[in-house]
């Protein structure tokens, strides 16, 4: 087989391997960028087999977006000169192979940046998937999920879950671009983007996660009864949410510093905003008996001011007082190390090998957890109410007078942007706009109360009594049964005012660390 980097370097060697700067390096990647589009548009026209469309394509798609977007940020001219020729490159052979009805990665092996297109918002969403130099698609493979953690990414992820943690003085977003050679490992590896670098794995980071492995099982022999799930901090959050939830899907999840409480992060004064019980309810603690046929490798320093290492104590008892601490259940606390107890936890990629030899309890479940009740909410780090923890329409009402509709619109804009670092694009819409499409599939997020919104003077189950609203505003999420499944969150007002109480829904991820509030009702006022 042909690792990924021996052709990026072959076709670098054919494009010039020189690094070049200034007008000639500018010429060179337009023509190299050029023929990589046209080989891809050709590739795309001949692409019959499914997997070839819905994920080889999009994945060479993925390649030559990631050399646009490094073109638009170079911060060490001959590095990223070079990823941006050898992307382009690897992009045209790949093509070719495409459209002659091969799919060029069933023979590469090392690191590869793939990616899927989401349906509901047009994004190409990217993974890194590290193939074994000995991969043989005759025979199944253990496959180790490895989730990242805030401000890191699925490249800076996948490095780090192999044990290779940034060099002195080298940022994340660097260590990112910094390629090193990844250590064998006898495993497939894969590293989703999640959505983003600070989103969450509840809600659309979650579906992101789960819809990667779909992929990677499709276009590659995964064994079934391997598949494990890690993560550190934010990732290790999301070891506990998705594989707590999915016991019929892993043999194994070893979360590292990992959130478990998010009653925690609320602050005092917002306590009034949420269901503690209930969110209590939906937590990694509350559901740790779904681990009851799975191994779980828990690790966290004593010493970490970000996670508090009691996070991991408290699952910790909970399994001692289950029997099952020292059995299925193991705990390794890491005594004078603070929130990176990542760097002992994957040293020398020895955590990957022992994952890849785990095999599912034959007693283990075939099917996943019930489901949280309907309208609650998964919590995280960033949890959202449950009409935006799914594809979702931001819809401001129209139907009165300029300035409320102007606070309508600007609210609606305010709540769509969900900060940096976030790979989502929210639609916004006016409520005269939204066709019966959108209604079918996507949950709405309504700004506005009626009757300035139409759409929530149309909603089929009624709102709480609030008349007359003046200026006051209200919170509700409620059914939409007009579209089967779906929620409707209604942020109610009719004047500028009354606007303004509603505007601390709309914050960014990397302001507020705590769940959305998890309420079904609530009313704002001065």
């Amino acid at each position: 087989m042909l690792a990924f980097g021996e052709l990026a370097a072959r076709g670098t060697e054919r494009a010039g391997a020189a690094p070049a700067t200034g007008e000639v390096a500018t010429l060179r990647e337009e023509a190299v960028a050029a023929i990589a589009r046209a080989r891809l548009r050709a590739a795309r026209a001949a692409a019959n087999a499914e997997v070839l469309r819905e994920v080889t394509l999009p994945s060479l798609e993925r390649l030559i977006e990631d050399a646009d977007l490094r073109r638009a940020s170079i911060t060490v001219p001959a590095r990223d000169l070079d990823f941006i020729r050898k992307s382009f490159e690897t992009a045209r052979v790949f093509a070719d192979r495409v459209a002659a009805g091969e799919d060029p990665y069933r023979t590469t092996t090392g690191e590869v940046v793939k990616a899927y297109r989401a349906d509901w918002d047009g994004t190409l969403q990217p993974y890194a998937l590290y193939v074994p130099p000995g991969y043989d698609p005759r025979k199944p493979w253990p496959l180790v999920i490895a989730l990242h953690g805030a401000f890191s990414d699925h490249r800076h992820n996948l490095r780090r879950v192999f044990g290779l943690d940034n060099r002195p003085g080298e940022t994340d977003a660097e260590a990112s671009r910094n390629e090193l050679p990844l250590p064998d490992v006898p495993a497939l590896v894969v590293s989703p983007y999640a959505r983003g670098e600070f989103m969450g794995y509840d809600g659309l980071g979650g579906e992101d996660v789960m819809r990667v492995i779909a992929d990677v099982r499709r276009a590659y022999h995964v064994d079934p009864e391997r598949i494990s799930l890690t993560g550190p901090s934010m990732g290790g959050g999301g070891t506990w949410q998705i594989g707590l939830r999915h016991p019929e899907l892993f043999a194994a999840l070893a979360p590292v510093c990992g959130i478990t409480d998010y009653r925690r992060m609320i602050r005092p004064a917002d306590a009034v905003l949420y269901d503690l019980p209930l969110l209590d309810s939906l937590s990694p603690l509350a559901i740790a008996e779904n681990a009851a046929h799975l191994q779980v490798l828990i690790f966290h320093g004593d010493k970490d001011p970000t996670v508090p290492v009691a996070d991991s104590r408290r699952m910790a008892d909970r399994y001692r007082a289950l029997g099952w601490l020292g059995k299925n259940v193991r705990y390794t606390e890491y005594p004078g190390v603070g929130h990176a107890a990542w760097g002992p936890a994957y040293k020398d990629a020895a955590l990957l090998r022992t994952l890849a030899a785990i095999k599912r309890d034959p007693a283990g479940p075939r099917t996943a957890a019930p489901a949280p009740p309907p309208g609650a909410a998964i919590p995280g780090r960033h949890g959202k109410s449950v009409p935006r923890q799914s594809p979702h329409l931001y819809v401001y009402g129209t139907n009165g007078p300029p300035d409320a509709v102007a606070a309508a619109r600007a609210l609606a804009t305010a709540l769509a942007d969900w900060g940096p670092m976030i790979g989502v694009r929210f639609s916004v819409k006016a409520d005269r706009e939204v066709t019966p499409e959108d209604r079918a599939r996507l949950n709405l997020v309504l700004v506005g109360a009626a009757p300035l919104n139409r759409l929530v003077h149309d909603l089929p189950v009624p709102l709480p009594d609030v008349h007359p609203l003046g200026d006051r505003a209200y919170r509700a999420v409620v059914p939409d049964s007009r579209s089967v499944g779906r929620f409707a969150l209604v942020l109610g007002a009719l004047t500028p005012r009354g606007f303004t109480h509603l505007r601390r829904f709309a914050y960014h991820n990397t302001d507020v660390e705590a769940p959305e509030s998890n309420r079904s009702f609530l009313l704002l006022a001065d």
